[in-house]
């Protein structure tokens, strides 16, 4: 006799062990499927019998004992019920084991449940509101309108500076510029011209000299102004001292710029600022930055205010300008970023640097005209001897320029409106907004010149914007979550999470809280997926099919190493101690078959009798005509099977199986609504509603339950 056969008691085997098909399920389907469609919350009270206290719940609203009592039948129904259920009364599972016949043992096979499951779990990332804030600029509009006259050659107001360095090396320099005033004037002549001249050294002043168109000796007194001598400081302060001049703090009536002037500042020497652009230290004049920035507080740059050089240009070789002594990498950033143009200090003679000048000033004067205040942009109206202009300007804070000049003699008229009140360029918000999802709208236009500052909760711009409307949009800040909770059973090495489909590495995975962490918080409504092995409390109950007369003769084994395994037997069920259980490990269940022969044979469940399938190991299978069931017996008399034959069975049975079902909370006056309730198709009276649950004395297996609640019409 073989171990395995000596561990069974001897008993013999004649055919293969059948692999149990179990519903291998921790939390079996539900007893009924339930497709409601709700008609308020709270307590509905029907039925035809008492409640469990002896008195109807229905007897303070009438008797609704019978059918046509409660309405079911009759006319005042309409033809769509107000809500409706749809109810299984059991819940089936599929079994199977094999028998032997010479015996009469049944042999149940299965593995145990894998207690690692692949899991994904979807969330959904927070929505939050859009807030949309909206901004007047200035106060009530005021309307303007101004006209200019276009002359045959540049015309309007301009202002030059002149910066001469007065290091001992400059006196070459100086002579050959003293003499070029009119190559300066050559394309300006007809403007309302006025030429200030200071030296690179701040212990001269800030202003030197002074020319205006009309000066009968005007091209001495530039003269004068320029030979400025060469006794100043070598560490030439360029950039400061054009902001000195500009200021005119040193003279009596402050500054001598005009009111829209054009606005030119002129450099020449033959170093750089700071002499190597290095000698001022972390003084604020030692970049361009100090010049650039003062020239935006009282023009637009670039457009009516410019820098120019006679200099080494960085771009030049030392070769190409042996008498300069510093390449003016800081003037040229200077040049460069105010549109202007340059001219080499090496030049033997500056007229024509000095032309160029000229003529890109009377570009300017030819094609801008400055406005006496700075329109709204929308409102703005061009016209060119009265025909209204579409195109071919642009409007740069007070500064209308033209694509191309008009012609001489045109009329220009210019109608626009304004505020007097200074325009703001800050705007405080309502709410934090998550800056991340902030936009800024300018009469309507996008814009990203704006900077948001949290903690202020304000916009800002870096010029007041001249527009209608400032309107922001945006979600508010915090509220997005990037914590997800997966649980603490999950295997942190298989964990894989994507954002709006795509994957990400950047999480962390605490296993103590059972939160996925995200290291970059997803957007307003983002789809957020978590995939894992999640690893489940193993299941130590698995059913068995023994008659409750047999239950007690129970044996279970490993079914690889034949080793007994310690079980208790709980009803139809077999449980296992936990130390136990391994994932998917193959198990053996032998027990009597039960009944009165071997053929005759209880399986300890109620079994659908049309699912039944027996099949002989030898004889094939046995025609459903030759087997009867009854409750859990199962006649195989008149199967023609072998004395010794191992038979396969296989049958769906009933896992569970309710007469009482949960119709939710409804709120609503029974007095107008009936009920309708049927079983497997044909209306029934012989039930109870108690409480919300419907409750039936008795249902045949696998029924299905169908329930329908109308308001009454009359």
């Amino acid at each position: 006799m073989s171990k395995f056969s000596q561990l069974l008691g001897g008993a013999h085997f004649s055919g293969p062990l059948l692999l149990l098909l179990l519903a291998a399920c921790d939390n079996p389907p539900p007893a009924f499927r339930e497709d409601v469609t709700p008609i308020g919350e709270g307590r509905v009270y029907s039925g035809d019998a008492t409640a469990e206290n002896g008195s109807s719940d229905l007897d303070a609203q009438g008797d609704d004992h019978t059918a046509a009592d409660r309405g079911e039948d009759g006319p005042g129904l309409p033809a769509v019920a107000a809500a409706s259920w749809s109810f299984q009364a059991t819940t089936l599972a599929p079994g199977s084991l094999s028998l032997d016949l010479a015996n009469g043992q049944f042999q149940q096979r299965f593995k145990m449940d894998n207690n690692v499951v692949a899991t994904r779990l979807d969330f959904n990332q927070v929505n939050r509101p859009v807030v949309t804030e909206a901004f007047r600029q200035g106060s009530e509009q005021e309307f303007k309108s101004e006209s200019f006259s276009q002359s045959a050659s540049a015309a309007g107001l301009l202002d030059v500076l002149v910066v001469v360095d007065t290091s001992g090396s400059m006196k070459e320099e100086q002579s050959n510029l003293s003499t070029k005033l009119l190559p300066l004037l050559k394309y300006v002549k007809d403007a309302d011209w006025k030429i200030g001249v200071v030296t690179t050294d701040p212990n001269e002043g800030c202003l030197r000299g002074l020319i205006r168109k009309g000066d009968r000796n005007a091209e001495q007194l530039f003269a004068n102004a320029v030979n400025a001598g060469i006794q100043g400081s070598g560490n030439e302060r360029g950039i400061l001292q054009a902001v000195n001049g500009l200021k005119g703090e040193c003279n009596q009536g402050g500054s001598w710029l005009r009111t829209n002037s054009t606005v030119a500042v002129l450099i020449v020497s033959d170093e750089d600022n700071c002499s190597a652009g290095q000698d001022c230290g972390n003084d604020p004049w030692a970049k361009s930055d100090y010049l650039v920035n003062y020239l935006s507080s009282i023009r637009k740059v670039g457009v009516n205010a410019r820098t120019y050089g006679i200099v080494w240009h960085p771009s030049v070789t030392q070769s190409a300008c042996n008498t300069a002594f510093h390449a003016a990498r800081v003037y040229a950033d200077a040049i460069s970023r105010t549109n202007g143009t340059w001219g080499s200090i090496c030049d033997a003679d500056y007229s024509s640097t000095l032309s160029a000048i000229s003529y890109d000033l009377s570009v300017i004067l030819k094609n801008q005209f400055a406005l006496q205040y700075e329109p709204f942009a929308k409102s703005l109206k061009v016209f060119v001897n009265n025909q209204l202009q579409s195109s071919g300007y642009k409007l740069t804070g007070n500064v209308l320029e033209f694509t191309t000049a008009p012609a001489a003699g045109s009329t220009i008229k210019v109608e626009y409106e304004f505020t007097n009140e200074p325009p703001r360029n800050e705007f405080f918000l309502g709410n934090v907004a998550d800056s991340s999802t902030l936009q800024v709208y300018l009469d309507g236009a996008p814009t990203s010149a704006f900077t948001y500052d949290a903690g202020a909760r304000s916009i800002r711009f870096a010029a007041a914007p001249m527009v209608y409307e400032i309107k922001a949009v945006y979600r508010k800040d915090g509220e997005l979550k990037n914590d997800f909770q997966i649980g603490s059973n999950a295997n942190a090495s298989t964990i894989k999470v994507s954002v709006n489909g795509k994957a990400t590495t950047g999480f962390t995975y605490n296993a103590g809280t059972g939160l996925v962490r995200l290291n970059a918080t997803p957007a307003d409504a983002a789809q957020v997926n978590v995939s894992f092995d999640q690893i489940l409390s193993p299941k130590l109950r698995y059913p068995i099919y023994a008659a409750a007369d047999v239950r007690n003769q129970v044996r279970v084994y490993d079914a690889n190493t034949t080793r007994s395994i310690p079980v208790t037997v709980e009803r139809d069920e077999i449980v296992f101690q936990a130390r136990d259980y391994k994932a998917l490990r193959d198990v053996l269940v032998v027990y009597p078959a039960g009944g009165e022969d071997a053929r005759t044979i209880d399986l300890g469940r109620t079994v659908l009798e049309n699912s039944v399938k027996i099949k002989g190991l030898k004889s094939g299978a046995c025609d459903g005509n030759l087997f009867t069931i009854s409750g859990t017996a199962l006649d195989l008399k008149d199967c023609k099977f072998q004395a010794n034959e191992g038979v396969l069975i296989e049958f769906t049975y009933a896992a569970d199986h309710t007469n009482s079902f949960d119709l939710g909370d409804l709120e609503l006056d029974l007095s107008q609504y009936r009920w309708k309730v049927a079983v497997n198709g044909v209306e029934t009276s012989t039930y109870t509603i108690n409480d919300n649950e419907l409750v039936f004395p008795d249902l045949p297996m696998n029924a299905k339950v169908d329930v329908s609640l109308y308001k009454v019409t009359h």
